[in-house]
């Protein structure tokens, strides 16, 4: 209704799901930062951040490389965990994996300790967590609890530790998915501009997409909806 051309966000998938057919009813091109391939449409354009279905598949493939057989598995009750999960299942079964025993758990969960003292019975390899984060922190306060010493493989949802220093105790001994590299030289160059920004994943991403968008911007004939929708899908690199 203010005659905005282009939208940055909204993140999160499950907030991403929910306005795609927005932009796509409105036709307004907007650009969402979440792991979710399946948010995408004809005018939701994705930086993606992490990924709902590709991370599973390396955490089964390196569950396997670390001589583990048999996982427990705990993901958030939400469309992310979910389809964290499902991909996860795929995987494992490819690869030959167990699974002694799933376990949901809410998004905003601050207790895990009953959940882990149930899947802990079946005696799995390991611990398998995937979800958007913030019950990360439940699960590290539930196992150390309990006295559960287990191997724990999570998703990216563990970039938390960047905006959270004093969770990052609880995840010593975790191995996780990172969406940042060190040896990136573009991420060095924006420490120099901003060390806040460079500092974890969400400022690179606000860096790259006020890059993609001003591509967009750049490659289109003429300063619309349209033409901006038109000139990022002409931005491939």
């Amino acid at each position: 209704d203010q005659d905005v051309v282009a939208i940055v966000g909204p993140s999160i998938s499950d907030n991403a799901l929910i306005v795609a057919p927005l932009c796509d009813a409105a036709r307004i091109p907007a650009i969402n930062y979440s792991g979710g391939e399946r948010t995408r449409s004809e005018w939701m354009f994705h930086y993606q951040v992490g990924s709902l279905e590709e991370e599973p598949p390396v955490l089964a493939t390196r569950m396997a490389a670390r001589g583990f057989r048999r996982a427990a598995v705990v993901f958030d009750q939400s469309p992310v965990g979910r389809r964290y999960a499902e991909c996860f299942e795929a995987a494992r079964a490819r690869l030959g994996l167990e699974v002694t025993g799933t376990a949901s758990i809410s998004a905003l969960a601050e207790n895990a300790t009953e959940i882990l003292g149930r899947l802990r019975q079946a005696q799995p390899d390991v611990l398998i967590y995937l979800g958007l984060g913030v019950s990360s922190r439940a699960v590290a306060l539930g196992l150390a609890e309990i006295g559960w010493d287990t191997p724990v493989l999570a998703n990216s949802a563990l970039m938390f530790g960047y905006a959270r220093p004093d969770w990052r105790d609880g995840y010593a001994g975790w191995e996780y998915i990172d969406t940042i590299a060190d040896d990136n030289e573009l991420r060095k160059h924006l420490g120099t501009l901003s060390p806040h920004a460079a500092g974890g994943p969400i400022g690179c991403a606000a860096y790259d997409i006020g890059r993609m968008l001003g591509e967009g911007i750049a490659a289109s004939e003429h300063l619309t909806r349209a033409g901006i929708a038109d000139g990022l899908r002409r931005v491939k690199q």
